[in-house]
């Protein structure tokens, strides 16, 4: 079944895909034949695609510069048709692509057995349940899909306890304040977080836990507006000693 949007741009859909489900895409994507060049000239077999592919052809001039960034970073990690297999908008948002990046580097599993991403990378709250809740001797045991260079483990008792505390702060913060800005700035702080820890030498002891917050941050572009959400809604609820600042505290 062909779908055809408005600039002449068509996709063949996936045998049984209910068509009127996906004809309000139709007004919303003036730039279809930009989106689906971008996918073929970055190598992606587009024959026959999903029907919730078809909403990646209404992002905007903002989304689509974030799209090609993505499709960038997906080829440096030799996870090009790992992604092919999965044509869904939400895996190519610059935040799934770091919850990615988090398992590989610490060698957790991110696919289930029919190559599809597990359902824990998609919100940021089921992210760091799932990262939190992982035994460290299975984490150790799993092997990626790929292998980069996989950063070093933090197998520390007191680190890990200090880890997870963490991240179950971060998913109570983002579960509460829904807001996909947020949801990008957890993900990459807890992308960060275990080689932060590992080279911290417990100074977290001394001076708290918000500085911790603040390295696994640094480097990680952020908007004027992300600054703020960083400033009011996450490092307020992490200790600093230096100030008096207990966990939960407004500073």
């Amino acid at each position: 079944m062909k779908f055809t949007f408005k600039d002449g741009t068509s996709f063949i859909l996936e045998e049984g895909v209910q068509i009127e489900k996906f004809l309000a895409n139709l007004a919303m994507a003036p730039n279809a034949s930009e989106i689906k060049e971008l996918f073929e000239k970055s190598g992606y077999n587009l024959d026959v695609v999903p029907g919730e592919f078809l909403k990646i052809c209404t992002l905007n001039e903002k989304e689509r510069q974030e799209l090609k960034e993505v499709l960038e970073s997906i080829e440096s990690l030799g996870l090009k048709e790992v992604f092919n297999a999965n044509l869904r908008v939400i895996v190519f948002k610059k935040t799934f692509l770091e919850r990615v990046k988090w398992c590989l580097n610490n060698n957790i599993p991110f696919l289930n057995s029919d190559n599809s991403f597990v359902s824990m990378l998609n919100t940021a709250a089921s992210f760091a349940e799932y990262t939190s809740k992982k035994p460290i001797s299975e984490i150790n045991n799993q092997e990626s899909v790929v292998n980069p260079e996989i950063a070093p483990l933090i197998t520390d008792p007191e680190d890990i306890t200090v880890r997870n505390a963490i991240i179950k702060t971060l998913g109570e913060i983002n579960m509460t304040n829904q807001n996909e800005d947020l949801s990008f700035i957890i993900t990459s702080i807890i992308a960060n977080l275990d080689s932060v820890i590992a080279s911290d030498n417990k100074m977290y002891n001394t001076i708290g836990e918000k500085h911790l917050i603040m390295n696994a941050i640094k480097g990680v572009n952020l908007t004027p507006e992300m600054q703020e959400l960083l400033n009011t809604k996450i490092l307020v609820s992490f200790n600093d000693a230096e100030l008096g600042v207990e966990r939960g505290a407004v500073a």
